[in-house]
């Protein structure tokens, strides 16, 4: 009895090493069969179509700095920069900002000008962090704030880049207003601090990259005054914006040409131009509690519609 209930269990286990060895027998002609009819086969799919987890890369090894860097991304930046530059949102600061944020990941990541160049591209998964850290800790806190929401290093970069373009162009023509003060300057027992104060003048422009075209054009918007039948505060505004929100750096000729749209807009618009109405509402209120006077000065209307058609082609 005992003998035939033995028999029994290598029966069975005898069948099950049967089935198992008969499963794999059907997995290995399901795919041959897969491979002859010209299926999935791993050699025949195109690299960019196999799946993603087989890409995922070996993490790199880090070096001595980028261990440094990964374990306190902002001591390593100080410890290579005496004085640590906050950028302020205005982005009068930006370019030195900029010169210092590139020198510690260039140092970290061996690179050559690092925010200027595809080296976004060479971060990997566990460096991202860190240079998300440098990013945020070197702004002043109202723009950290703004930055909060933003993700990823280079979003981080590129939405800084966007929020300081307004304030720069600003920056640049206070710069370029010196010069009228290099103009009105009086007259010394010896011009060494004049020379010196413009000599500091030069090297800013140098610092900012500021090509002819564009230096032109912000002297040109520096020095511009609306015509005599626009209100100054409105076409400054207008003006300005126009400006400072362009996709590209305004040159001469876009100065120009703005300048002629927006004289254009403020002399010959409709009620329904918002541009227009912040003209009348400021004549309202200078004109408040006047006598309405007939003024026999002509309007600049036909003017501005010649000049903005001739500017635009």
């Amino acid at each position: 009895m005992r003998g035939n209930v033995e028999n029994g269990q290598r029966i069975d286990e005898l069948t099950e090493n049967i089935s198992r060895v008969e499963l794999k027998f059907d997995t290995l002609n399901e795919k041959l069969d897969r491979i002859l009819s010209g299926g999935d086969d791993q050699h025949d799919i195109p690299p960019h179509q196999i799946k993603q987890e087989e890409l995922i890369a070996e993490p790199p090894t880090l070096t001595f700095n980028q261990k440094h860097f990964m374990k306190d991304p902002m001591n390593l930046h100080r410890s290579i920069h005496s004085k640590v530059v906050a950028l302020k949102r205005s982005g009068e600061n930006f370019v030195a900002w900029e010169r210092q944020i590139n020198e510690t990941l260039d140092f970290v990541f061996h690179t050559d000008d690092f925010t200027n160049t595809p080296s976004w591209d060479i971060l990997h998964t566990e460096h991202l962090p860190s240079v998300t850290i440098l990013l945020r800790s070197s702004v002043e806190l109202s723009m950290r704030n703004m930055l909060t929401k933003v993700k990823g290093p280079k979003a981080i970069y590129n939405a800084i880049c966007t929020t300081c373009k307004r304030g720069d162009r600003q920056y640049k023509l206070s710069v370029i207003s010196r010069l009228r003060d290099f103009y009105h300057s009086e007259q010394q027992m010896s011009n060494a601090e004049f020379i010196s104060q413009f000599q500091d003048f030069y090297l800013e422009l140098q610092q900012k990259a500021i090509s002819g075209e564009e230096l032109f054009g912000l002297i040109l918007q520096s020095v511009i005054k609306p015509p005599l039948d626009v209100d100054e505060h409105a076409f400054r505004n207008n003006l300005n914006h126009r400006l400072n929100t362009a996709a590209t750096t305004p040159l001469l000729d876009q100065v120009c040409q703005e300048i002629t749209q927006v004289e254009g807009e403020l002399s010959t618009g409709t009620s329904s131009n918002p541009i227009l109405i912040n003209r009348m509402q400021a004549a309202d209120r200078s004109q408040k509690g006047k006598r309405p006077e007939q003024s026999s000065r002509p309007t600049f209307g036909a003017k501005a519609v010649a000049n903005a058609l001739q500017f635009r082609g």
